[in-house]
């Protein structure tokens, strides 16, 4: 996910869907992807209740972000095109995804832009290089843009990745995509990142040097529970991905927090307040 702009948002809450660990890709540096290999076999991704869901959002009296996420690929969700222009009519989308799904086209057909906040095309250069993909990521990029739909392009700073940095910057202003880099979370040769960037990594990766412990908010206040939930494949709602206390289902009823909530994890792996900032400040006005 990318972080939110600082400005007046249109939206009350924010539920992350975390619907799927299907994925075309298998990336080194993703978690998912780690534990599909574990466990040896793909989580398939099941279409929403659509109606449920609609119902239950609109009990709450809120107006929500839905962002579809979640270590997978959310264009695997049958009905992922249905389930946004029903949530369109009323809330606000938007997505992280590696923008090679046929649905591309037929989503920029269907959907209002204006309802989508942000498209985050998550490059991951070396799988498309693989898949021989990079025509069909570099084509969906333009064509959502061409439509008027926000997108970005973002590649994961993997340390392996440093030595082709100028080598795909080129590539890419070649064919007008401008993308940047994001931190990678993880362990690589035993080091912990992105603590353990280097000072010439930042510089090459064009990372701020911050980014060594922007996951890390233990006894910060979090909106996280309050306006603000992590959606499991079977709707339960939870805190968050490390704080696994429920606040609820989709598709029976929200029950967000009272209060903001003080992190209680060493190592936030998905910080809400840092991916949207406008959000807790909104919580905290």
């Amino acid at each position: 996910m990318t972080k939110s702009p600082e400005a007046n948002i249109p939206y009350d809450a924010w539920l992350s869907f975390a619907f799927t660990k299907q994925c075309d890709f298998q990336c080194q540096y993703c978690a998912s992807n780690i534990i599909r290999k574990i466990l040896k076999k793909v989580s398939i991704a099941h279409s929403i209740k659509i109606e449920k869901l609609i119902d239950t959002l609109g009990r709450t009296k809120k107006i929500f972000k839905i962002s579809f996420t979640g270590g997978g690929e959310p264009f695997f969700i049958p009905n992922i095109l249905e389930t946004c222009a029903q949530l369109t009519t009323k809330h606000y989308i938007d997505f992280v995804t590696n923008l090679i799904s046929p649905k591309i086209k037929l989503l920029v057909q269907s959907i209002n832009p204006k309802k989508v906040l942000l498209i985050t095309a998550s490059l991951h250069i070396k799988e498309l290089e693989r898949h021989k993909l990079l025509d069909v990521f570099i084509a969906h990029y333009h064509l959502c843009k061409e439509n008027g739909f926000p997108v970005i392009a973002q590649e994961v700073a993997y340390p392996p990745l440093v030595t082709e940095i100028a080598y795909w910057k080129k590539y890419f202003k070649t064919h007008n995509v401008n993308f940047l880099f994001v931190p990678f979370s993880g362990i690589h040769k035993g080091k912990h990142y992105p603590a353990a960037y280097t000072d010439k990594e930042i510089n090459q990766f064009e990372l701020d040097p911050g980014v060594r412990n922007s996951f890390r908010h233990f006894g910060k206040m979090c909106n996280a529970g309050h306006n603000f939930g992590v959606v499991s494949p079977k709707g339960t709602i939870t805190t968050c991905v490390d704080v696994r206390t429920s606040v609820g289902n989709i598709y029976k009823t929200i029950r967000f927090r009272d209060t903001l909530l003080s992190c209680p994890s060493q190592t936030c792996t998905c910080p809400a307040f840092l991916y949207d900032n406008a959000l807790l400040k909104k919580s905290l006005s």
